[in-house]
Formats: C-alpha cells, structure tokens, sequence
C-alpha cells in the first residue's frame, strides 16, 4: 500500500509540473526571457526554499547544513547549473528531430543515465542491482530503437516532406544535441547524490531531500538567470521589467506557474518516504517516466511567446524566446497534430530533474491553425 501511495504523489506531482505552462499563458506583454526568470525566482528560489524549510528542526538554521558541509553543497550546485544547460538544450532536440522523437531521445538518455551516473560519481557503484542495470540497458536499446525508426523514417522522406513535417529537421544534429541535452539534465540526479548530507538526521524521510533540491534548483537558476540577461540586453527587452501595470497580474501568473514546476520535486520527496527501499531507481527514472505521460493529456497545449503561425500544439526552445514555434509534427508523427505537450524541463523538461529534462520550456497562447513552423536559429 506504501509503495502505490508513493508512486500515486509522485505522479501528481509531475501532472502538476505538466500544468506549469498554463498559468504562463495569461502573461501578458512580456517577452520569453523576461517572464521565464520571473517565474524561475519562484520555481527554482522561492519555493524550494520554503520546502527546504520543511526539513529544518527546531531551534536549527537551514544554512548550517550548507556551512557544514560546503564541498557538498558547491558540487551539488555545480551539477545544478549543469541541469539548467540541459534544459536550454532541451527545446533544440525538438527544433531538430521534431517532439515525439526528439523527446523521447532525450527523456530516455537522461532516465538511463541519471539511473548509472548518480551511484558512479558518488561512489556507491554498489547500488546499481542486476534489475535496475537491466533496467537502463533495455532504456538505451529503446532509444537506439527508437533513432534507427527516426533515420529510416528519415531516408524516406523527400527534402520537402522534411520540411513540412519539422522546418529545421536535421537528422545527425537533432540526435547529438538529444544526447547532449538528456546527458546535462540528467545532472539534477548526480546533483541530489552529491547533497545527499544536506539534511539534518532529525528531519522527516519525506522532507531530507529538499535542502539539496534548493541547492540544485540555485544551480540551475543561475544558469538561466545568465542566459536570460542576456537575451534581456541582446533583444533589448529590460523594459519589460517596468512596466508596472502588469506586475499583478504578470507576476501572479509566474508565481502560479513556479509553484505547479516545484510540486514535481516537492512530490518526488515526499513519495521517496514511501520508496525507500528503492532510491536509485526512483530518483532517476520515476519523474521523468511521468512526467513526459502526463504532459500529453488535453488543454496541456504549448506553443512558443510571439507565436504569430502555428499547428494547433506547438513547442519551443527557450533558446529562440522570439521564436514562431516548432511544430509538434514530427518526423515519427508526421500525420499526428492535436498532442499536447506541457513538460520539459519541462517542463523545460522533467523527467524529474533529478533525471529528467531539463527545464521546462516555455509557452504562450496557442493561435489558429494555419502552418507549420519550427524555430529559428540561435
């Protein structure tokens, strides 16, 4: 009965952060990167935060776990900031390979590898039992299934088809930057491995994990903290930031949204209270399992800021923050429009992002059908 409680939290938990992009719809004249940080304060800041307060005895302090044990706490930042690297290169997987391939690469490779690398770079190799190596080898024989379908899929396509099913369709760039993507995303896990000591011995099971997970939600917040100034100043879009009669209603709706991304993590923890017994393969396949389920249910439709053509779902990356779109239409599912996608890095992203993409992408009100469109170059 634990065991279905537990994996019955985590499972809301990833819905929820497939719901994340919902709330970002009812933003209004506020450019992707300006509105994607804002709510990143309070989904990578302010929320794991108050959760990782949850975990805090009394008459303690939530930085004395981190003042203890700095070596700890800076490499599971460190593997923080990576996560955030493999959420931005999430949306490009899709950009090339369209959303059922490019996603399923990614998500995959990151499920699998989070599952080997945590116990490996933190020493406790011993973990991996004969199942869950199993496990992760029938995961990667799938993504290579799942890529020789792509190519072949790929060879049979005319240059035009290619173009209409996925504009940018590139076939050996799409694969690389998936593996490259679910590879950095799946550092959420080794990240979590590395803080594994940042909880105090008095704290709940169900809360132990949340001062680590603020600690790689930091990470992955600076990350996108510098690639979203960047853009600010590059677009010149720090107006954006002054225009005071939106604030309620624009920062309400990034709170929302900031809040429905952190209840992965906050449900990943408290179902491992339940999982015990299984941590290695819960904290690097079980989110990410979800979440990428879950994301395609009804009214969970994406679509890119500034989309002015789209198919009726749309995706993008959060690195094209004024692009049109990329159309769900992938090479895989070329006559398959009307899926919903709402997860990263979502969604970004994911998988838990302790093995899951990446940060979730971003998203915007979905226009009429009219073409299909795929996002521009960086």
């Amino acid at each position: 009965m634990e065991i279905i409680l537990g994996l019955l939290i985590i499972a809301i938990g990833a819905f929820c952060q497939s719901s994340c992009y919902v709330p970002i719809n009812r933003i209004k004249e506020w450019s992707w990167e300006s509105y994607w940080i804002v709510q990143g304060v309070f989904a990578w800041l302010v929320f794991p935060f108050l959760g990782a307060l949850l975990a805090v005895p009394a008459d303690n302090s939530l930085f004395e776990i981190y003042a203890n044990n700095p070596a700890d706490t800076l490499w599971t930042m460190f593997f923080g900031a990576l996560w955030g690297v493999g959420g931005l290169t999430f949306g490009l997987s899709m950009r090339y390979l369209g959303v059922a391939l490019g996603q399923s690469i990614a998500l995959g490779t990151c499920a699998g590898l989070g599952t080997i690398l945590t116990p490996v770079f933190t020493g406790k190799a011993g973990d991996l039992t004969t199942s869950v190596i199993v496990g992760v080898v029938v995961t990667l024989v799938g993504i290579g299934i799942i890529g020789l379908a792509g190519s072949m899929k790929s060879a049979s396509l005319s240059e035009e088809e290619k173009k209409k099913a996925v504009k940018d369709f590139n076939f050996t760039k799409g694969i690389i930057v998936a593996l490259l993507a679910g590879f950095m995303s799946a550092c959420f896990s080794i990240g979590l491995g590395f803080g594994e000591k940042l909880c105090f011995a008095e704290s709940a099971d169900i809360f132990k994990t949340l001062p680590a997970t603020l600690m790689v939600t930091l990470g992955g917040f600076i990350t996108n903290a510098v690639y979203c100034f960047y853009q600010n100043s590059r677009n010149k879009s720090w107006g954006d930031y002054g225009k005071k009669s939106l604030y309620v209603n624009n920062v309400l709706f990034c709170a929302l949204a900031g809040v429905l991304w952190y209840s992965q993590f906050f449900g990943l923890s408290l179902g491992k209270g339940f999982l015990a017994a299984s941590p290695v393969l819960l904290e690097s396949s079980g989110v990410s399992t979800v979440s990428p389920l879950t994301s395609k249910l009804p009214g969970l439709s994406v679509a890119s800021p500034l989309m002015p053509e789209s198919l009726d779902v749309s995706v993008v990356s959060p690195l094209s923050p004024k692009s049109p779109g990329l159309s769900v239409v992938s090479p895989l599912t070329s006559k398959s429009p009307g899926l919903s996608v709402a997860s990263p890095l979502t969604s970004k992203s994911p998988g838990v992002y302790a093995v899951s993409p990446p940060l979730p992408q971003p998203a915007s009100r979905i226009t009429p059908v009219r073409q299909t469109a795929a996002t521009p170059a960086l």
